[in-house]
């Protein structure tokens, strides 16, 4: 099967803080970005505090924290385990425009620190659902990928800030969203 416009990419770095991720959300991940086209080519679009090893931004220019581009091929290279969730069902031109101005248009915002730390564990998921408004001012890896899903009508949500990789990702296998993972590495 060849990538597709919205399909998942699912990463298990080595390291402490991708410990801590997976412990916490109870899970195997501990980021997610997603797939897009920019000019003819696949991209990985994602919220990242991690400069990509060092790549620069295909749109920004330069190394960057937060919502950011690199070529596909580049993100599959990166150490540690990593899985490409399908999206179940092929996106149609017009939704493939649709997901490509969504995510141009959250590239240069800022990484959400105190999201990602509130969507991990599940007391403070149910109150940040309870007492959160959505905001896309800065985003993280999951809250990104979500919003991408909602705003293509694939999945629909409350709040795309309560999810964290892993709860994401059960949320759309279970709702048919993506499809069964293939680890790539």
């Amino acid at each position: 099967m060849e990538w597709q416009p919205a399909d998942i990419v699912a990463f298990k770095t080595p390291g402490f803080t991708s410990a801590v991720i997976r412990a916490v959300t109870f899970g195997s991940v501990s980021h997610v970005g997603i797939v897009s086209k920019l000019d003819d080519r696949l991209v990985l679009v994602e919220s990242t505090t991690l400069a990509a090893g060092g790549a620069p931004c295909l749109v920004q220019g330069k190394r960057v924290k937060g919502v950011q581009v690199h070529p596909l091929s580049e993100a599959l290279t990166r150490p540690g385990k990593i899985w490409r969730y399908p999206v179940s069902q092929r996106l149609t031109p017009k939704e493939e425009r649709r997901l490509k101005i969504f995510l141009l248009g959250m590239v240069g915002r800022n990484y959400d620190y105190v999201g990602a730390l509130a969507s991990g564990p599940r007391l403070l998921r149910w109150a940040s659902w309870l007492f959160k408004e959505e905001s896309l001012n800065s985003l993280f890896c999951s809250e990104l990928c979500m919003s991408a899903y909602c705003r293509l009508l694939r999945m629909s949500t409350r709040s795309a800030s309560i999810f964290n990789p892993n709860s994401m990702l059960r949320r759309m296998r279970r709702r048919g969203a993506v499809l069964e993972p293939a680890r790539l590495k």
